[in-house]
């Protein structure tokens, strides 16, 4: 039986496409579900239409996927995450993370779809990721995974004292004026 396709389908055809398929598979898959019409001339002539339609926006979308392609030139990702000793993390790197990641970095807003990773990262190292932007358009970049410093540095004694200063400089613009701390008794308060 001919039929003239209403959408892309895969191993078959595109839109506008007249193709010929067992009268059953007709029947009983691509007509109930509207994905074909019978080849009559209004029909083949509306579905090429909106076929050529398709493929200008089509275009533009390669290309738009194309320039932000461009952004990825020379990208190397570095993800902090919480991790002990071993190189374990806590938790690990998942697609959404590395889509918000990727998002910050290069100043595009990336789906998490369309992050590619093979399984979630639990370990510190040195991953590739993909990221589709088109089903034509896919790029590959380098994801360093680096533990999170959650150690605070060490405070030194002149450091502490400029802070102990700085907070009774703050107390004492505080206070309201004309009472000093050494005024207050000690029944008083």
């Amino acid at each position: 039986m001919k039929l003239v396709l209403t959408e892309n389908i895969r191993g078959l055809g595109s839109t506008g496409d007249v193709v010929r398929v067992k009268d059953g598979y007709a029947r009983n898959f691509l007509l109930p579900r509207k994905l074909a019409l019978y080849p009559t001339e209004g029909n083949v002539r509306r579905f090429r239409k909106a076929r050529e339609e398709y493929l200008i926006k089509e275009k533009d979308r390669i290309e738009a996927a194309e320039l932000i392609s461009k952004r990825f030139e020379g990208l190397e990702l570095n993800v902090e995450m919480k991790a002990n000793d071993a190189g374990q993390l806590f938790g690990s790197v998942t697609e959404t993370i590395l889509a918000e990641t990727l998002s910050k970095a290069i100043g595009v807003e990336i789906p998490h779809q369309q992050i590619i990773m093979g399984s979630h990262w639990k370990r510190i190292g040195e991953y590739v990721a993909s990221c589709r932007l088109h089903s034509e358009v896919e790029i590959e970049f380098p994801v360093h995974v680096l533990a999170e410093s959650t150690v605070a540095a060490p405070v030194t004694a002149e450091e502490l004292a400029a802070q102990l200063e700085a907070e009774e400089a703050e107390a004492a613009e505080a206070a309201p004026e004309g009472i000093a701390m050494a005024d207050v008794d000690d029944d008083e308060a």
